[in-house]
């Protein structure tokens, strides 16, 4: 499973921006700008003796003495560019700079990484950058003599751009970081051309936004995404079609999985130039790695279908020849999946046959990393001896539910009735729970009913107890994977915490969509305690295209866009 290379404390903030609005990449979160541990005070000590220091020397009695950096005053530079870059007051952070090479001080790489994210304008360097790429399109062409042979050459992608950075200030104070970072050999980093990136970004050049990256992957430094939207935001801007491609391309050459920004924007720079089939190509793609689109998004796939370029799926030999043209709006699926305007149902859309191994390699890649002390690598063991599985209760989910007031506890009676259930609903299918080894013992575990129940899924294989220090969530999470398009997962879990964050989306969506059963406990009148279930929808939420040519693409809210071929 190919996951999202994360940031480091310290990296630079990442946006992009769908008309400014929306976007915001990988990259420094909300502790950017706030105080840092610094190592050694944030600096790296002088050689020799200074005021405020103590050199390696010998003391009266002959003994060597312990270089020390005053902590005091000289920190006062690295304390007041951390807290610039909280703001992103380049004025300040500049006077710091300044200051601290006045003073000597030798500035780390922590501390240089706060002063390019103030110097590429924070987490709104994409904003800037836009800025930049309308100047780019808004300038005048430059008049061509015929004797130039201008006149029979066709238009390319916009090269001309404007004088100097969108930012204020910028190239003065870029010059001098840019200067002290590469004297000191830290430019030559991913945090390093990633700026680089950006600062051309900002003044609307994306030819050189992609050189940069085509620099750094050429040294071998691990791509992150954040450092191939500086290129990509311009190209979208610009409408150049071509450079986002060539962008998505080396994207995937680094097996990144792209998020909903970049789909966001490539669509962006197609709404502008692409074709029918670099059109289609890119929604298959969305289809399937993204389920529910953000507005924003979809925006660029009406502007597409609105424009002329979508007509030429109406041409001879194309795939929807005779056609005249697209009918686009918004729209309400019926509970089976059916569209009105479509003329059909969305369809139940799966992971391929490919996608399967993949994605339970990533997860037990990611459990066996995390578990300690072997635990995962008993608990494969084990699975390979009960099972297999077709549906996995999340135990603590299932004892828990309801339980959100004052003197609830954990109730193994919700558990046997949901079991009970499961027995009568689903005879066929053999159902596995997971429970923490803490639930256990002691407390509601005590219960002799508890022990009966506890007692007979042991006896039957199946209850497996995570032990202590684990995340349960891992262990249901690669049962319900393992058994594939019959696998079940039995939980109200939203799924959202941070062990989920590290899934790759194209994977996890959707399966959570196509696998998760909810359900609800409740007590009747004449049965007693009851549990009902919410199986997964009878069609899959992502972007599909029916049999007639139809496209349908599922948006945040509930509703979907439409657009067939009339």
């Amino acid at each position: 499973m190919s996951q999202q290379r994360g940031n480091e404390r310290g990296d630079l903030n990442a946006g992009g921006g769908g008309g400014g609005k929306g976007l915001q990449g990988e990259g420094l979160d909300d502790q950017a700008g706030k105080r840092r541990k610094m190592n050694d005070g944030g600096v790296q000590a002088r050689e020799g003796p200074d005021k405020g220091q103590e050199g390696d020397g010998l003391d009266a009695k002959g003994k060597r003495k312990r270089a020390r950096i005053n902590r005091g005053p000289p920190n006062k530079f690295i304390k007041a560019i951390h807290m610039a870059a909280k703001y992103c007051d380049r004025q300040a952070a500049m006077a710091a700079f300044r200051g601290a090479k006045a003073a000597g001080m030798k500035l780390n790489q922590d501390t240089m990484n706060s002063l390019l994210y103030i110097l590429v304008g924070g987490d709104k360097w994409s904003d800037h950058a836009r800025s930049a790429c309308e100047k780019v399109l808004g300038e005048p062409k430059e008049a061509k003599s015929l004797e130039d042979g201008a006149a029979n050459e066709p238009e390319g992608p916009k090269k001309e751009t404007p004088e100097g950075s969108a930012i204020p200030g910028q190239d003065d104070f870029r010059t001098e970081v840019f200067e002290y970072m590469k004297d000191g050999q830290m430019l030559n980093s991913e945090m390093g051309f990633t700026a680089q990136a950006r600062l051309a970004a900002c003044h609307g050049d994306a030819e050189q936004a992609f050189e940069f990256l085509d620099k750094m992957l050429e040294q071998r430094i691990p791509g992150k995404l954040r450092m191939f939207t500086p290129a990509l935001v311009c190209y979208a801007v610009l409408g150049n079609i071509e450079g986002a491609l060539k962008v998505e391309k080396r994207i995937k050459g680094e097996n990144l999985d792209l998020t909903e920004l970049e789909f966001r924007l490539l669509l962006e720079a197609c709404a502008t130039s692409g074709s029918y089939d670099q059109f289609a190509t890119l929604l298959a793609s969305v289809g399937k790695e993204r389920t529910f689109l953000e507005e924003s998004t979809v925006e660029h796939i009406m502007r597409y279908f609105k424009s002329g370029r979508a007509d030429e799926a109406f041409a001879k030999g194309a795939p929807h020849e005779g056609k005249e043209m697209w009918a686009v709006k918004h729209v309400d699926v019926s509970p089976d999946g059916y569209c009105d305007l479509a003329g059909g149902k969305v369809a139940p859309i799966d992971l391929e046959e490919a996608d399967w191994g993949k994605f339970l390699d990533g997860v037990k890649q990611i459990a066996l990393d995390r578990e300690k002390n072997n635990a995962f690598s008993v608990y494969l063991n084990w699975l390979e001896r009960n099972g297999p599985f077709d549906i996995i209760v999340d135990g603590a989910n299932v004892a828990m539910h309801g339980q959100n007031f004052e003197g609830a506890f954990f109730r193994f009676n919700q558990i046997e009735c949901l079991m009970h259930m499961l027995a009568t609903e689903f005879p066929q299918r053999r159902a596995l729970v997971i429970l923490h080894v803490g639930r256990l013992h002691g407390g509601p575990a005590k219960d002799p009913k508890a022990q009966q129940l506890i007692n007979s899924l042991r006896s039957s294989g199946q209850l497996y107890s995570t032990p202590v220090g684990s995340n349960d969530d891992w262990y249901w999470l690669y049962a319900a994977i393992k058994a594939q398009g019959n696998g079940l997962v039995v939980s109200n879990d939203e799924c959202r915490d941070h062990s989920f964050q590290l899934l790759a989306p194209k994977y996890f969506l959707k399966w959570k969509e196509r696998h998760l059963v909810r359900f609800g406990i409740h007590k009747d009148r004449f049965k007693g305690m009851m549990a009902d279930f919410r199986l997964p929808a009878p069609y899959t939420p992502c972007t599909q295209q029916l049999y007639n040519g139809t496209w349908m693409i599922p948006c945040v809210g509930g509703k979907w866009l439409c657009a067939k071929p009339l």
